[in-house]
């Protein structure tokens, strides 16, 4: 607290379980209950939190990296899929992203709409955490373990049943998904635990 050093802090989830977080702050001391106070967000370090009134409004100005060409490339590849999801067909605008095939930090993860597919929030985000892939054949997979699983509707038919269905293709060929990349990324689907 004196050296104002940042710590990692370990929440339990459950027996066993722990989300790491970091940086956090300690920000006062109540050596009576032997109690800390944790601030457990880098903006809130430093700050009063007893001045501010649980109904007023607090911000803080940060700075974050955009990616500059994002708003074109994403706006190149809905055009390219006629703003449908690849995987699910689902046809707002709203709800899809641009999704890259190669990731933008990658050296071939370049914006174009051949390194992109238009995927719903979901089926991008289950496609980014590899749980599901695309294979250069342009069929999706889903993870064994998922299609083993049982939950809710939204898994049932959300996830598990695209496993084997073939992804809308861009009509243009030029647009189409390079299947190297997809290879690629397929791979580390296949590889991932």
């Amino acid at each position: 607290m004196e050296t104002e050093l940042p710590l990692a802090y370990f929440v339990g989830i459950a027996p066993g379980m722990y989300l790491p977080v970091y940086p956090v702050y300690v920000e006062a001391e109540d050596q009576s209950r032997h109690e800390f106070a944790i601030a457990v967000d880098q903006y809130l370090h430093g700050i009063d939190l007893d001045s501010i009134d649980t109904f007023q409004r607090e911000y803080r100005i940060s700075m974050t990296k955009s990616r500059l060409h994002q708003p074109s490339f994403r706006a190149r590849v809905l055009h390219a899929y006629h703003s449908t999801c690849a995987i699910c067909r689902l046809h707002h605008a709203e709800l899809l992203d641009a999704a890259h095939i190669l990731p933008d930090s990658h050296p071939q993860g370049m914006p174009i709409v051949p390194n992109a597919l238009t995927l719903c929030k979901l089926h991008h985000a289950a496609y980014d955490r590899n749980l599901l892939g695309i294979r250069p054949d342009f069929i999706v997979e889903v993870k064994p373990e998922l299609l083993r699983e049982i939950d809710g509707p939204m898994l049932q038919h959300g996830l598990k049943e695209m496993h084997g269905t073939q992804i809308v293709l861009p009509k243009e060929r030029a647009s189409r998904p390079d299947r190297a990349r997809l290879l690629e990324r397929y791979e580390e689907f296949r590889n991932t635990k």
